[in-house]
């Protein structure tokens, strides 16, 4: 199995409840991975899980003999959006990385950081020190960059810390491991706010919209990366962009939203003062108004648990994926098709990286193709739309229309 990264766009591999998204800028040249969640049993030939690490060194290019990762981005520091970073690490060169300050700061004992976070953790102290002592620029396989306001830039182990490496939302980063790609790649930083560092670290996740532009400069595929931020911190972000008048700039479209903490119902709903779980009809009817055409939400999650039923569930305590918030996101894309879970493209035994595209032609999802006309690999059809390659350069909203009753 590969990635299947195209020339440019995105690869949603699945990794049961967890977040890896590969992105390619320039075909053999940049490459991007968001979180990480490689796990260990997904090497082995009957698990449905992307061995992300392997599959990653068949797809990069290689630099002194090493696969070659342009940039890694930490949204936070769960154990299921770095697992398997102490390893990239040691195998891998990676140019460049980001990550909030949270990755210093744990406020609450219970909230210990697993030993792939702690190794990344240390990687991003070596490469301060490295930052510092070269008073700008330390090089390829030692930059680092930390989006976000925190009082650690007070303190002595960062106060020369250069002010071009810190970001904070509302910035706008095009330029990756040292190369300015304007041109065909943005990212807007939607958070951290400044209140959000000494929460709970869900909360404090790094939350952007990536843009990735066709070469002609006619289209862009937006997506919205999240973290595993819960309603009311979505709110904020969404708040915050319109307070400062970025959504006039597109700021919170999206043709695809990576559904937020493995679709958990709190991205959606919260309880009100007599805990009853109630929809937070700003943040859909706002997340909704951003869709484009086309538009898709991605849930990383598992479709099916151990005992081959549906993982999609809702009672109290139930950990992700949620179908309340399954059902509402369907509502956000112009057909239930157009909600897609990492574990069930195109079926449930054997799921593929769902695979978006830009390029001179417009946006389009392109993963599966070769499947499109056949089997589905247990002898079953696939689904209708795997396969599908879609061409769109319109951006108009394709939303349905939302019933909050």
């Amino acid at each position: 199995m590969s990635l299947n990264l195209p020339p440019r766009g995105l690869s949603f591999p699945h990794v049961n409840n967890g977040d890896t998204t590969a992105v390619c800028v320039k075909e053999d040249k940049v490459y991007i991975l968001i979180d990480l969640n490689h796990c260990q049993d997904a090497e082995e030939e009957n698990d449905p899980r992307v061995p992300v690490i392997d599959e990653l060194k068949e797809d990069l290019p290689k630099k002194d003999g090493k696969p070659y990762l342009s940039l890694f981005v930490l949204t936070h520091p769960d154990q299921d959006h770095c697992r398997g970073f102490k390893r990239l690490l040691d195998e891998f060169t990676i140019g460049e990385i980001i990550h909030t300050p949270r990755i210093f700061r744990e406020y609450e004992k219970k909230e210990k950081l697993c030993d792939d976070a702690k190794a990344f953790r240390e990687e991003a102290d070596r490469r301060r020190k490295k930052t510092i002592e070269a008073t700008g620029d330390p090089g390829a396989g030692h930059r680092v960059r930390i989006v976000g306001y925190d009082d650690i830039f007070n303190e002595d182990r960062y106060k020369h810390f250069p002010e071009e490496y810190r970001h904070s939302a509302g910035n706008t980063l095009t330029v990756v491991d040292g190369e300015d790609l304007k041109d065909v790649y943005e990212m807007f930083v939607h958070g951290p706010l400044r209140d959000e560092h000494g929460g709970e670290r869900n909360d404090s996740s790094l939350a952007f919209q990536l843009v990735l532009k066709s070469d002609n400069g006619e289209h862009e595929l937006k997506a919205f990366f999240l973290g595993d931020r819960t309603a009311a911190k979505i709110w904020s972000i969404i708040e915050s962009t319109r307070d400062h008048g970025n959504d006039r700039h597109g700021r919170l479209d999206w043709n695809v939203l990576l559904a937020s903490h493995h679709c958990s119902k709190y991205a959606l709903f919260e309880k009100d003062e007599n805990g009853k779980l109630k929809p937070r009809t700003d943040v859909i009817d706002a997340l909704a108004d951003g869709a484009l055409e086309p538009a898709y939400v991605v849930a990383s999650c598992k479709a099916v648990d151990d005992d081959g039923n549906s993982a999609f569930t809702d009672g109290d305590g139930d950990l992700p994926p949620h179908t309340k918030a399954r059902r509402r996101y369907e509502t956000m894309v112009e057909s239930d098709d157009d909600f897609l879970c990492t574990g069930e493209q195109p079926d449930t035994k054997h799921p593929k990286p769902i695979v978006f595209e830009v390029d001179d032609y417009g946006v389009r999802r392109v993963d599966g193709q070769e499947d499109a006309a056949g089997s589905s690999g247990d002898g079953s059809s696939a689904k209708e739309a795997w396969g599908a390659s879609i061409v769109v350069g319109g951006r108009e909203p394709s939303r349905k229309t939302i019933d909050h009753g």
